[in-house]
């Protein structure tokens, strides 16, 4: 049994930092979309975009730390 409790809790512990690194990467697609060459339309999709697989993986995986 206490096994089983120390993996649930590696596991939520994994899933915070997927969380975490997922958020980091959003922020720097996020920043890089300003030097983009494409019409100011198509940023906004993209941001849009973005921003929802960032709560896709918010809600997948549970809140951000």
């Amino acid at each position: 049994m206490q096994y089983s409790h120390i993996r649930t809790q590696s596991s939520k512990s994994a899933k915070k930092d997927t969380v975490e690194n997922f958020n980091d990467k959003i922020d720097s697609a996020l920043s890089l979309l300003v030097d983009l060459k494409i019409s100011q339309e198509e940023k906004e999709l993209l941001k849009m975009s973005l921003e929802s697989m960032n709560e896709f993986i918010i809600n997948h995986y549970g809140e951000k730390k």
